[in-house]
C-alpha cells in the first residue's frame, strides 16, 4: 500500500499484473465517486481516515439541529455534502466549513 488512498503497489517483477493494475483502477474509482454516510440525526459524527481513503463524497444526513462532522486526517480532495435539514459543520484539525442545508462543496 501506498501514500494517502493506501493503493495497492505494482512490483517490477510481479506476475499476474493486470489483476493488479484492475484493482488499483476499482480502488481509484472508488477514491473518486464513492459515498460515505454519516447519520448526524442523533448526534455530532465523523468520518474515519479508513472512510476517507475509500470514498470521493462524504455525506452528513439526518440533521433537523446543527450538527458537526468531524473529518479524519487523511489529506485529499473530498467533495462534502449535508443532505440534512439544518447546517452542519465540517471540521478537520482547527479548519472548518459550514454548509446549510442541502448545500455541498
Amino acid at each position: 500500500m501506498s501514500g494517502d488512498l493506501n493503493l495497492t503497489t505494482l512490483a517490477a517483477n510481479q506476475t499476474g499484473k493486470e489483476g493488479t493494475v484492475n484493482e488499483i483502477a476499482a480502488q481509484l474509482e472508488a477514491a473518486i465517486a464513492a459515498r460515505v454516510e454519516i447519520d448526524v440525526s442523533e448526534g455530532d459524527g465523523a468520518a474515519t481516515d479508513a472512510q476517507m481513503r475509500r470514498a470521493g463524497v462524504i455525506v452528513a444526513s439526518g440533521a433537523i439541529v446543527p450538527r458537526t462532522v468531524t473529518l479524519g486526517a487523511v489529506a485529499r480532495v473530498l467533495t462534502i455534502v449535508n443532505a440534512g435539514g439544518a447546517s452542519v459543520t465540517f471540521t478537520r484539525g482547527t479548519a472548518s466549513l459550514t454548509l446549510a442545508a442541502g448545500a455541498a462543496a
